[in-house]
């Protein structure tokens, strides 16, 4: 069988991992109702997955000053949102006394992206996003594929976060991370693409500065329109690159808008005349596109949305989930690997793999998931979170025990 760069197959493997098979996946699931900050471990809030500690190792040749970063760069961005992210920062210190953790290796892999896009010897390319926000009145419709290292295929849940004052954030994300892929109650949606900027390596971070993944989750949290979500996505400081892509709906009326964020500036793209917004990993705005660090390390990104912007051009003018799932279904051989299999011999590291396929309903406040690529649900059901979920859960609640089987198996990589 024909293999891709970076690990990754031409086309997918009869069997890729077992998500693919036929047969509906429980996926891990938390409801958590959070009311004061920093009050200690509470069971549903999970600790890290394992493997990212391995991660985030850096090579041996750059270990010690990595290593330091680590410690540096997660407390920093932990300490800069003390005021506007004084909830997550509750969160952060709750999950690493739920782990038995210090609290700066939690608020490290908050600050991942910065970590990577700081010492990473090459980015880490994931994702495609298509939202149409048609205008005749009908609401937004979005699809994402999140494409990730096939070792923390088992690292991510679904959390359904219900605020004291009513508001509902439901989002996909991976165990001890605050926020990724999600929508709110209040009918807005945000998916989720890693960027990289030249500026990512050289960025001053002693100033005020928030983690990327924790401004998705703020954005969440605190914004009820798209337009709320740019102005705050826009004037909040970061020390890495990626993009924010908003779906809203509101009186009737669609609205989407990509935010592209990096440690030297921020740009707002608008959908395309057909109501069509597109994300891969690399800048489109031109004054942010000349400090391109990820599409020169990996040009598949550019390959990816030259397909995309092929692929919708070809659909009906009324598209819904099932013609931007079938957008999504892409493989290597098909002229780009918007669905992501990993090649069996490939490295560590660079064995790419559609973890989820996630699509948003901002109208009706709900998130819906499957494990593995798009190419995988033909025989699949989707896993719905919303308002109904209290009465159907999707799957077992992750409690304190997930958290603590997880630190005992990194004490014992320790040694």
């Amino acid at each position: 069988m024909d293999a891709d760069e970076g690990g990754r197959h031409a086309h997918p493997p009869e069997h890729p991992h077992p998500h693919s098979h036929s047969h509906p996946h429980r996926l891990p699931f938390v409801r958590s109702r959070p009311r004061r900050p920093r009050t200690g471990a509470r069971p549903g809030l999970p600790g890290p997955h394992p493997p990212h500690r391995r991660l985030l190792r850096p090579p041996v040749r750059r270990r010690g000053r990595a290593s330091a970063g680590r410690r540096r760069l997660g407390p920093r961005g932990l300490r800069a949102h003390r005021c506007p992210g004084a909830r997550t920062r509750g969160e952060i210190e709750g999950m690493a006394r739920g782990a038995d953790l210090p609290p700066w290796r939690i608020a490290a892999l908050n600050a991942r992206t910065e970590i990577l896009g700081r010492f990473a010897a090459r980015p880490q390319p994931e994702c495609s996003t298509v939202v149409h926000a048609p205008a005749d009145g009908r609401p937004p419709v979005t699809a994402q594929t999140w494409d990730w290292h096939d070792g923390l295929r088992d690292g991510w849940f679904v959390w359904n976060i219900e605020h004291p004052d009513g508001r509902v954030v439901r989002t996909v994300t991976e165990y001890g991370i605050v926020g990724k892929i999600g929508v709110n109650a209040a009918g807005l949606g945000l998916h989720f693409n890693i960027l990289g900027h030249d500026g990512d390596k050289s960025s001053t971070t002693s100033g005020s500065w928030l983690p990327v993944h924790v401004l998705a989750r703020q954005v969440l949290d605190t914004c009820a329109t798209v337009a709320e979500a740019v102005e705050l996505a826009t004037t909040v400081p970061v020390a890495a690159s990626s993009s924010l892509t908003l779906a809203g709906y509101a009186d009737h009326r669609a609205s989407a808008a990509t935010v592209e964020l990096s440690p030297v500036g921020t740009a707002r793209l608008a959908p395309r005349d057909d109501g069509f917004l597109l994300r891969t990993n690399h800048f489109v705005a031109p004054a942010l596109a000349d400090g391109e660090a990820m599409g020169i390390a990996d040009p598949h990104t550019y390959r990816r949305l030259a397909t995309l912007q092929r692929r919708t051009a070809e659909l009906p003018q009324a598209p819904d989930r099932a013609d931007l799932l079938a957008v999504l279904t892409c493989h290597g051989d098909e002229g780009a690997e918007l669905c992501c299999h990993p090649q069996p011999a490939a490295a560590p590291g660079t064995r790419w793999e559609t973890l989820a396929t996630v699509s948003l309903d901002v109208a009706a406040g709900t998130l819906a998931v499957h494990p593995g690529g798009p190419c995988t649900l033909r025989n699949a059901a989707w896993t719905t979170v919303g308002r109904t979920d209290a009465t159907a859960p999707v799957g077992p609640a992750v409690d304190g025990r997930r958290a603590a089987r997880d630190a005992e198996h990194d004490r014992e990589e320790r040694g």
